[in-house]
């Protein structure tokens, strides 16, 4: 098992590989061909499950609200040097049996089924339950113990590998031409989708509250809103 991680060092000047803000996304997605071409082209996709994922949602907001799960961490036992001193629904250490909103995951392999969504519910520890079923591991805690294993989108037949061509490299995936165009600002060249390939008709989203608005609390005042109206 492997952990691939790009570029964090360069987070400051914009130039990381992250997808996190300042940085170009483009960035990120040559990072990924050139992760995905290096197991692609030395045939380890037949036996290896490649799995991009996040951190954390990035700050968009999230029409499901997140679920718990069954953890055993004892609080006393964590180090909290660092938190945060201002209360979070009431409370400094965070509940860990409560899960965050959703993080896009994606899964390459040769034995994956080509476009199957998923809804699990997977989280974190989901691919650390693939491990453990994949080797014959007993489990760390009673979160991994009781997640879903995201082993459950893999077949134990090998389909045919991608030809090549198929999956661009990242020489083609236009990009800032130096370290300084990278970096986003009031000034920066927008990247320009392209137009939609299919015609489906969408029904028009309802506008949300802007950033702290009413509570001036952000999310977390959102969160206190939504909870209040569940309730009433």
């Amino acid at each position: 098992m492997s952990f691939v991680d790009p570029a964090f060092d360069t987070e400051g000047n914009g130039t990381s590989a992250d997808d996190h803000p300042l940085g170009d996304i483009r960035l990120g997605e040559r990072f990924i061909a050139d992760a995905y071409h290096a197991l692609a082209s030395a045939g380890y996709l037949d036996n290896t499950v490649f799995m991009i994922t996040f951190d954390e949602w990035g700050g968009f907001f999230d029409h499901v609200p997140p679920p718990h799960v069954i953890d055993d961490t004892d609080p006393a036992t964590v180090d909290h040097t660092g938190d945060g001193t201002t209360p979070t629904d009431g409370q400094l250490v965070p509940d860990y049996t409560q899960l965050g909103f959703r993080v896009p995951t994606i899964v390459v392999s040769n034995l994956a089924l080509p476009r199957v969504v998923h809804h699990g519910p997977f989280e974190h520890t989901s691919t650390l339950r693939l491990v453990e079923s994949t080797f014959g591991l007993r489990s760390l805690t009673a979160r991994d113990a009781n997640t879903e294993d995201i082993g459950q989108v893999l077949r134990r037949e090998r389909r045919p590998a991608v030809p090549p061509g198929v999956i661009p490299v990242s020489s083609d995936v236009p990009g800032p031409a130096s370290d300084a165009a990278a970096v986003c600002s009031a000034s920066s060249v927008q990247s320009v989708s392209p137009a939609p390939v299919g015609r489906h008709q969408f029904a028009e989203a309802h506008v949300l509250h802007k950033p702290g608005f009413p509570t001036g609390a952000g999310m977390v005042g959102f969160g206190q809103e939504f909870r209040k109206g569940q309730s009433g």
